[in-house]
């Protein structure tokens, strides 16, 4: 038995076994041992994390080191009021939150519902094939999840008692949830991340300047207790010296170079595609006019297993009349059924004029980083084949082209600001927006009194 406050009641009990208090205290703490909580061990790092008494707490580790556990313990802990250092008092209502709906499907989703015991959730809403919107405990704590790709709107509402955040969140949506605050209540902020984005807001706010209310700790491979010698060097001849500096020591960078620095033409890159019947068709286009700032279109085929292929290209440098372009665009569609287009979300006419001639798109999310972060993912994950999720075919030469040649802003980063150069981003721009917008499904603040039905990548209610 690890439990401080478990053991303590047990002790108690061993000197006063006759006390009627103490014997039902035994019996629930014998049924609280057997929740799967209570087999989660943290190690020293961890456990330092846990008993801070910060109200905002940042844990920025290398991978592997138990970040994601970690968190879903706290919350778990906090949830059902069994917290081991701290004294919770259900209901609580909380939030976890994370990139994207993919990314809670792999992470903070498993970990939370593998050690939350099952015979204390009272219900659990879906928004969707399997995730998690929200889910009520018998003892009236609630959990809800949340997206960084749902924006800054969605994350204002009444006071919580625990956020956490898995992986860095944007600044806009960190400074909107901190106001979460119930007056007379207190609020516990825990953020768990690998600073993969270099020096960004947290860098300068949290790491060099944390409020008086703030702390931060660093969490580094040695600090896994569970890590072999073996493990960790398997796991460094995978990276770059730079990349070490975060995915091993959870450490902050200067982001420099190639910004897609995993796409491998050896592995991403395919002779063609020929189009399946259970394929469906996407169109993305980054909108210009001029030499420097050219006319882009992507069209991407996503497969049954997760891939996503982008096939085909077109590139117009120059101005032409918008008659032109859409009958271009058109005709290189022709034999396609496109499920969904998109259009550069900063020129709102223009997608206006492709609408009215019936090209039909949706205007598409357009926050880069995010945007960037969502097409690293995509390049550093397998289908269940083993497959590359993201491949592009030698067809599209100019995106194969940008995708190499796609640099960080040398200047900007000295600035201490994260951004790529303006330059070598035409399909890949386009590419980003759909892969960014297309894993985002229309959000409902009540997904139970919604009763339309709503295509949940255009989010065009049917």
């Amino acid at each position: 038995m690890w439990h401080p406050k478990h053991k303590q009641v047990v002790e108690l009990f061993q000197e006063h076994p006759d006390d009627p208090d103490l014997q039902a205290a035994v019996v629930e703490v014998d049924k609280r041992e057997k929740w799967a909580v209570s087999s989660y061990r943290p190690y020293p790092i961890q456990e330092t994390v846990h008993k801070s008494d910060k109200s905002i707490v940042f844990f920025f580790g290398g991978n592997r080191v138990g970040k994601t556990q970690m968190g879903a313990a706290e919350m778990v802990w906090y949830l059902l009021g069994d917290h081991p250092f701290k004294e919770i008092k259900p209901p609580i209502s909380a939030w976890a939150c994370c990139l994207s709906t993919d990314v809670q499907m792999e992470a903070s989703q498993p970990k939370i519902m593998a050690l939350l015991p099952q015979e204390e959730i009272r219900k659990i809403y879906y928004l969707r094939n399997g995730i998690i919107q929200r889910i009520e405990l018998k003892n009236g704590s609630n959990l809800t999840f949340k997206s960084y790709e749902q924006g800054a709107e969605k994350f204002q509402s009444a006071g919580k008692d625990i956020i956490w955040f898995d992986e860095e969140p944007p600044q806009d949506i960190f400074k909107e949830s901190i106001i979460r605050r119930e007056a007379g209540k207190d609020l516990k902020v825990i953020c768990t991340m690998t600073p993969v984005n270099g020096l960004t807001w947290t860098y300068y706010d949290v790491f060099r300047n944390p409020a008086k209310n703030t702390e931060w700790y660093l969490a580094s491979w040695n600090d896994n207790i569970y890590l072999t010698e073996e493990q960790k060097e398997e796991m460094r001849s995978q990276y770059s010296e730079d990349e070490l500096v975060y995915r091993e020591k959870g450490g902050f960078i200067h982001l420099s170079g190639q910004v897609y620095k995993s796409f491998d033409p050896s592995k991403h890159i395919i002779e063609d595609y020929n189009v399946e019947p259970d394929d469906e068709i996407y169109r993305s286009m980054d909108f210009g006019a001029t030499r420097e700032h050219p006319f882009a279109c992507a069209w991407v085929a996503l497969r049954p297993n997760g891939q996503y292929v982008v096939f085909q290209e077109e590139v117009i440098y120059g101005s032409i009349g918008f008659e032109q372009l859409i009958g271009r665009v058109s005709e290189l569609s022709e034999g396609f059924i496109v499920r969904s287009s998109y259009g550069d979300p900063a020129r709102p006419d223009w997608i206006d004029e492709f609408n009215r001639a019936g090209v039909y798109m949706v205007k598409p999310q357009k926050d880069v980083p995010l945007g960037i972060s969502k097409v690293q993912q995509v390049l550093d994950d397998r289908t269940p084949q083993g497959e590359p999720r993201l491949v592009f075919t030698k067809n599209c030469p100019i995106a194969i082209e940008e995708m190499i040649n796609y640099r960080w802003d040398k200047k900007l980063t000295a600035q201490g600001q994260q951004r790529p150069l303006k330059k070598n981003d035409h399909v890949i721009d386009a590419i980003r927006y759909l892969l960014y917008t297309i894993s985002q499904p229309l959000q409902y603040d009540d997904y139970e009194e919604v009763n339309q039905r709503y295509d949940p990548y255009t989010g065009i209610i049917l």
